[in-house]
């Protein structure tokens, strides 16, 4: 399922690679709880308490086809991943897509590691038959300013409502 392998070049010869990945082989590598430490100490909604993956529900949910992933790799090492939720709009006749989670570590940013997570992104909501890819940032985020730099058009904002 290794089918889109970017590499980009951050200095000497090893380089950052981007590959569509089962979101399995992201949640089951050694390197993924520092991965999600790093996410949930940058932005994550503290009012979810605590980052626990549930592998089950990973598992479930790539079973059915709808999670997709891209994972970041420096020398072999996951650095970043990003995970995509693949949804039928049953009101519009459409399937759609939004990224359940982008996250890529801080010393691997600078030469668009990013952008190339997003971009992995995009083709796995396009060839999962999406119609759009939505991209949820914390307000005042790198990833919102981005957004809005890259002029991504800004069609929702979204609210949490603690329960």
């Amino acid at each position: 399922m290794q089918t889109a392998c970017n590499r980009l070049k951050l200095g000497g010869s090893v380089t950052l690679e981007i590959r569509e990945v089962p979101v399995m082989k992201i949640v089951d590598d050694p390197d993924f709880m520092a991965l999600v430490q790093s996410n949930w100490e940058e932005c994550a909604n503290k009012a979810m308490e605590t980052a626990k993956p549930d592998r089950a529900q990973y598992q479930r949910l790539q079973d059915c086809g709808f999670i997709k992933a891209a994972a970041a790799y420096w020398d072999g090492k996951l650095v970043g991943g990003v995970s995509v939720m693949i949804t039928p709009y049953a009101h519009f006749s459409r399937m759609g897509a939004c990224v359940e989670s982008l996250h890529l570590l801080p010393e691997y940013r600078k030469q668009g590691g990013g952008l190339k997570l997003l971009k992995a992104a995009r083709k796995l909501a396009k060839d999962a038959g999406a119609t759009g890819l939505y991209v949820t940032a914390p307000a005042g985020s790198r990833l919102e300013r981005l957004a809005r730099l890259k002029g991504w058009r800004h069609t929702n904002t979204v609210f949490f409502l603690e329960l």
